[in-house]
Formats: structure tokens, C-alpha cells, sequence
């Protein structure tokens, strides 16, 4: 009876043991996509505050300008990006269509 016990007991911490690894991996996954959906927020946050200043700083400048174009460029790559770490983000898309229109191709 004491054998049967101990693989009782044997099994029973094997079962939680594996419950909590995999426990823990789900929290580092999500700890992981959570701090990627920052980094594509805090991107999308600096590149407006860039081309806020850009546009301050040359009022009388379009989206034609070089720098206009490369500030859109990197706006639509981190739009794609924050797409890409919010996938509920239902506005995504019409926002990208909105910056890709003033691209020259």
C-alpha cells in the first residue's frame, strides 16, 4: 500500500509540475507579445511626434518633400508593425491607405 502511495503522490507532482511549465511559458508568451505591442505603440508615438516637428518646423512644405517622404515611409512601416501587435485594431488599414496615398511611388 505505501508503494501505491508514493506513485500516487509521484504522479500527482509530475501532473502539476508539468501544469505549471506550461503555465509559465504562457505568461513569458504573453509577456513577450506584450512588450512587442509597446514597442510598436512607443513607434508610432515617436514617428507622429517627428513629423508633428516637421511640420512646424516647415510650414510651407508638402508631403512631396523628401523628408515628407521619408518620415511617410517609416510611419507606414510602423503602422504595419502596430497591425501586426494589434490585431482588434479595426482603423489599421484606412490609416495606411491614408499615408500610402501621399507616397510618390
Amino acid at each position: 500500500m505505501a508503494e501505491m502511495e508514493q506513485i500516487f503522490i509521484f504522479i500527482t507532482l509530475l501532473l502539476l509540475f508539468s501544469i505549471d511549465v506550461r503555465h509559465h511559458r504562457k505568461l513569458r508568451m504573453l509577456a513577450k507579445e506584450s512588450s512587442e505591442a509597446r514597442d510598436a505603440t512607443e513607434k508610432i508615438c515617436d514617428i507622429d511626434q517627428e513629423i508633428i516637428e516637421w511640420e512646424i518646423e516647415n510650414p510651407d512644405a508638402n508631403w512631396s518633400h523628401p523628408k515628407a517622404q521619408a518620415l511617410l515611409r517609416r510611419k507606414i512601416r510602423a503602422e504595419h508593425r502596430f497591425k501586426d501587435t494589434h490585431p482588434f485594431d479595426v482603423d489599421a488599414e484606412s490609416r495606411i491607405a491614408r499615408y500610402s496615398k501621399h507616397l510618390n511611388s
